[in-house]
C-alpha cells in the first residue's frame, strides 16, 4: 500500500499436497492505508489507528489454516460498510459502528501497556476462491481474534458438539 514494510516467507512442502507455512512481519504504519484491501474482504473501513508491530505464523493445507498472530496497535477505530456498495451504511451503520468501537473492538493492544491479546488464526478455505484470498482471510481471522477476542475453531467445535447431542 506504499506505507509500512512487509516481510513474508511462504514455504511450500513439496512432499505434501497443498501444504504450506507462512510467517510474516509488518512494521509501524498507519492502518488506514489498509482500507483498499479491507473494504473488499472484511467490509470495514479503518477510521484511525497505528500498527506498532504485526507478526503471524500459520500452517495450512487445502482445507484449513491454523496458527497465531501478535498484532500490536494503538488508537484503532473502525466503520462498518455495506457489503454490496462498499459505502457507509447511513445512520444504522453509524450506530453499529459506534457499538462496535465501544463494546467490541479493542482500541489498543496491549491494553494499558500490560494486557496483550494474541490472536488465534483459524480459517476454513473456500476452494472456489484464490490462494491469495486464502492468505488474506487466514490473516484476517487472526486480526479479528485479536481485536474482538474469541476463537473461531472453539466456536465451531461447540456448535458441532451441540449438533451431535441433538442427533
Amino acid at each position: 500500500m506504499g506505507n509500512g514494510s512487509l516481510i513474508m516467507n511462504i514455504k511450500f512442502d513439496l512432499k505434501s499436497e497443498n501444504s504450506f507455512r507462512v510467517e510474516s512481519y509488518i512494521n509501524q504504519m498507519d492502518l488506514t492505508e489498509m482500507n483498499p484491501l479491507l473494504e473488499h474482504i472484511a467490509f470495514v473501513k479503518i477510521k484511525k489507528g497505528q500498527n506498532v508491530l504485526t507478526h503471524l505464523f500459520f500452517e495450512a493445507d487445502n482445507d484449513v489454516a491454523r496458527g497465531e498472530m501478535t498484532f500490536k496497535y494503538k488508537n484503532l477505530s473502525v466503520r462498518l460498510i455495506d457489503k454490496k456498495t462498499l459505502k457507509d451504511k447511513g445512520f444504522g451503520g453509524s450506530v453499529a459502528s459506534f457499538v462496535a468501537n465501544t463494546f467490541v473492538v479493542r482500541s489498543d493492544n496491549p491494553k494499558w501497556g500490560l494486557f496483550e491479546r494474541e490472536g488465534k488464526i483459524y480459517f476454513k478455505r473456500d476452494k472456489e476462491k484464490s490462494f491469495f484470498n486464502y492468505l488474506a482471510k487466514s490473516t484476517l481471522s487472526g486480526v479479528n481474534a485479536t481485536i474482538r477476542g474469541g476463537n473461531e475453531e472453539r466456536k465451531e467445535m461447540r456448535i458441532k458438539r451441540r449438533e451431535d447431542g441433538r442427533k
